[in-house]
């Protein structure tokens, strides 16, 4: 696996999102835009990033990705 597509993996693993919305310069431009700074997902449900936390460690694709939990960006 590239270590882009790693880097990615770990984001999912962590957010619970590949791409996370993790500068306000995004949840300004979604305000101007009539929208709420956070959309409908893990953004605004953390409870819900420990659901998708769940569900990636008992399909074993932490493993899969080499991902160390309490690791600085999941790497070893």
């Amino acid at each position: 696996m590239r270590p882009q597509h790693k880097g990615v993996s770990y984001k999912l693993i962590e957010t619970g999102h590949a791409v996370p919305i993790d500068d306000d310069k995004w949840k300004k431009m979604r305000e101007d835009l009539g929208l709420p700074p956070l959309p409908p997902t893990v953004h605004s449900y953390p409870k819900a990033v420990k659901e998708v936390q769940h569900i990636i460690k008992k399909t074993g694709f932490d493993k899969l990705v080499n991902y160390k939990e309490g690791k600085e960006d999941g790497k070893t």
